[in-house]
């Protein structure tokens, strides 16, 4: 995700975006060309012009700042007011059933009447059998600090009219040797191997970090099995009937799992991601039982009305009396998201070989992550740019998966539309202005990049939009090199307001500063104090080589502001 702009001189330098509410924002960032010394920021205004309220310590206070002891300081207020609609977005919820509240709560309720048919969720149901198994029997090889390996198998038996015979499902258990009391379940869906479409680098990861992990497939696949006459999902679909959903067979085994590990250990919580198949019965599960706190699910589902044809899949995934009657797709992914501490992030691999690929997610994002964050949580779409496989990929586990579950207040913005944000969302969104073009060879992590022609005057503008007031960490990454600029200059916003001194980097070496997300970061200063809603970084001119626009990646260090009520 790099972006390179090659400049000479210093050019008289006003950079354009588009901000939030619509209107042009202009700030002069330079001097002419014939002046080469390096510009300074425009910090206010002098003590001499400065009213005489405000003069502190011989400086002139800033109108968000306060005198303290003769040090002018940053006054944050006590709640920032919510988000109003995006650019272009109505907020129009009236196609969803889940609006607040007290309708998640009665939506959750009737998924669950409706899938376990009144008899309620399955909270006590238990594997009808536990066994140990070998670490020579692990499915996936090379797990590091694999301490033990152990098979839940449940049973789900038929009645005699409905013609006998029991669907199985089994897990596998990974149990590490140093734990850190935290519970992931990974569902690898419709494929029967559990080390298929990147599950394998995702178990080996989430053990790697201490995580107790259960893996598991869908129903018919794989070491599962069903009656005489089941061999495909959309066998089980004639099993609808008043009496039993065959939904049921997806979700129990997976209740029945996080049951009986919870009666054995104290788990801290519970996080679960799928991929295909598996990443649907994430987004159903999550949905049904607000347990998982932080879900993961990846090229699982769109919406049934969105033009993807993939979105039909297996009866499944297109159940009216479900997905039409009861829940739609948009409200499962609010009500995977919604309650204090929970979040959903939905995956989607844009160049996906298989299913719900390109960017009509677009469609309800910015909605449901309104909804979701009302309701105490978060609901996120990432692009994974980094691939064309129908896979969890290693950068998706280094940076949606890895920051989340660490705990960390992170956001991150790529050099185009892909990962988080795009123009007109809520989360934010890379501007670029001049002319960019791809380079032949990717040489960093973060993606690919791309360079201007001699002279274009492009720009680069990465923009977070609707956070918390507070104190931040801002930091950016680029591919070194000896070509590249040794003093690309950075400026951070809060708002419209420049806040502190230009930043000027030297991109013919590495950042060192600090290592995440598989890549090396440089920070922009030590920290920056936003009083509003929106923190921007400005890549301007240089006076020597090749500027490298990357990733930019913004860590909330202090508390957050809360919502106004």
């Amino acid at each position: 995700m790099r972006l390179l702009w090659r400049t000479g001189l210093f050019a008289l330098c006003a950079i354009l975006v588009a901000c939030s509410d619509g209107t042009d924002l202009q700030v002069d960032l330079g001097r002419s060309g014939s002046d080469l010394g390096q510009p300074t920021p425009d910090l206010g205004p002098s003590p001499d012009s400065c009213p005489t309220a405000s003069i502190c310590g011989g400086t002139c206070c800033g109108p968000d700042e306060s005198c303290d002891d003769g040090v002018c300081k940053v006054v944050l207020p006590d709640c920032v007011e919510p988000a109003p609609c995006p650019l272009g977005d109505t907020c129009d919820f009236s196609t969803l059933r889940v609006v607040d509240q007290a309708t998640a709560d009665s939506v959750r309720q009737a998924m669950i009447d409706h899938i376990w048919k009144g008899q309620g969720f399955p909270s006590s149901r238990m594997p009808d059998s536990v066994d140990a198994l070998s670490l020579a029997q692990s499915p996936i090889s090379g797990v590091e600090n694999l301490a033990a390996l152990t098979q839940f198998t449940v049973t789900m038996p038929l009645t005699p009219a409905e013609g006998g015979g029991a669907f199985t499902s089994k897990a596998i258990h990974f149990q590490p040797v140093t734990r850190v009391d935290r519970l992931f379940i990974f569902h690898q869906g419709h494929t029967g191997k559990l080390y298929a479409y990147g599950g394998d680098t995702t178990i080996r990861y989430l053990v790697k970090h201490g995580y107790d992990v259960v893996g598991l497939l869908m129903p018919l696949v794989g070491i599962n099995t069903g009656p005489p006459g089941y061999l495909v999902h959309d066998d089980m679909e004639p099993l609808e009937s008043s009496t039993r959903c065959f939904l049921q067979f997806f979700l129990e085994p997976v209740a029945a799992v996080i049951n009986h590990l919870q009666a054995q250990h104290t788990y801290k919580d519970v996080s679960m991601i799928g991929i295909s198949g598996g990443g649907w019965t994430t987004t159903l599960y999550a949905a049904a039982d607000p347990r998982v706190g932080l879900s993961f699910p990846v090229a699982g589902s769109l919406p049934l009305d969105l033009p993807d044809s993939s979105s039909l899949g297996d009866a499944e995934q297109n159940h009216p009396e479900l997905f039409v009657q009861v829940a739609s797709y948009r409200d499962l992914y609010v009500l995977g998201g919604a309650g204090k501490g929970r979040a959903q992030v939905q995956v989607l691999n844009r160049d996906d070989s298989c299913c719900f690929s390109g960017v009509t997610y677009r469609a309800y994002e910015n909605r449901i992550r309104a909804l979701a964050r009302t309701l105490g949580g978060s609901f996120d779409v990432y692009l994974d740019a980094s691939h064309g496989i129908h896979m969890i990929s290693p950068h998706v586990l280094e940076v949606v998966v890895g920051p989340r579950i660490e705990g960390k207040k992170v956001w991150i913005l790529e050099e185009n539309d892909n990962g988080y944000g795009y123009p007109g969302s809520v989360y934010g969104a890379t501007y670029l202005s001049g002319i960019w073009s791809p380079l032949a060879l990717d040489v960093g992590s973060m993606g690919a990049f791309s360079s201007t022609a001699d002279g274009s005057g492009a720009d680069a503008v990465w923009t977070f939009g609707h956070i918390a007031p507070g104190t931040y960490r801002v930091s950016v990454t680029w591919p070194p090199s000896p070509n590249h600029a040794s003093d690309a200059l950075f400026v951070v916003f809060g708002g419209a307001n420049p806040l502190g001194s230009y930043h000027f980097v030297n991109q013919q070496v590495a950042p060192a500063d600090l290592t995440t997300m598989g890549a090396e970061w440089a920070d922009l200063g030590q920290s920056q104090v936003i009083t509003g809603d929106t923190l921007s970084v400005w890549l301007t001119s240089a006076t020597s080589g090749d500027v490298v626009a990357d990733a930019v990646r913004i860590e909330q260090l202090s508390l957050g502001t809360p919502l106004c009520k």
